[in-house]
Order: C-alpha cells, then sequence, then structure tokens
C-alpha cells in the first residue's frame, strides 16, 4: 500500500519522475519506474522509454547530448547530483526545453548505479 500511495503522490508532481538501474560495465539501463508524466515530458511514449530509456537523447541538440553525457558520466563516478537544461526537438519540429535533475547511488553488492531523476 505504501509504494501505490507513494506512486500516486509522484504522478501529482510537475514534470516527471524516474528510477533505472545502469550496470555500469554494460551501461545497460533498466527502468525501475516512471511517472505518467514522463512520456508527456519527452515527447516518447512509454513503452519506446521502458524499451530504450535513452530515446529521448536522440532527439537531443548533439552537444547537448554530449554535455548530459559528460554530466552522467562524473555523477556516476561521484555520486555528485547533476542539473541539466537542453533542448528536445519535437517530431513536428517544435523545440521544447527540459531541465534534468538526476542524482545516481550505488548498489554495493552488485557493482549497479541507481539514476533517479527528475525531469520538467
Amino acid at each position: 500500500m505504501t509504494a501505490e500511495l507513494f506512486a500516486k503522490l509522484l504522478d501529482r508532481l510537475p514534470g516527471g519522475v524516474s528510477l533505472s538501474r545502469i550496470d555500469p560495465a554494460t551501461n545497460k539501463v533498466e527502468v525501475l519506474y516512471l511517472s505518467r508524466n514522463c512520456p508527456e515530458v519527452y515527447g516518447v511514449p512509454e513503452a519506446e522509454l521502458r524499451a530504450d530509456p535513452n530515446a529521448p537523447k536522440l532527439r537531443m541538440d548533439p552537444d547537448e547530448r554530449a554535455a548530459l553525457d559528460v554530466q552522467f558520466a562524473g555523477a556516476v563516478q561521484t555520486l555528485v547530483p547533476i542539473q541539466w537544461v537542453g533542448r528536445i526537438l519535437e517530431p513536428d519540429g517544435d523545440v521544447r526545453w527540459i531541465e534534468i535533475r538526476l542524482s545516481v547511488e550505488r548498489e554495493a553488492e552488485v557493482g549497479v548505479a541507481l539514476r533517479e531523476g527528475g525531469e520538467v
């Protein structure tokens, strides 16, 4: 019941909230949680986000995507939260500005990183 209530509260927040598990050795990403607003924030269907959590990056400006990748790689190493602002190109050609706030935790026993993010 508590997890269900917490999910409802997250769904009421503006923007989106996600939780993923990343294997640093392979960079494979497993989505553990997506709030209902995440697909709207990124303009990507939920099934596509779950199948490929990096799908929104394909619609980012290449330089901005590279900057996000550098910040994220640093966060995985240092566990220092990041904040990134950039653009996503909509399928109709419009540009959407988004802000990503992200932190990383390690699961010591299996050596994987947990990425939690809030996107607006």
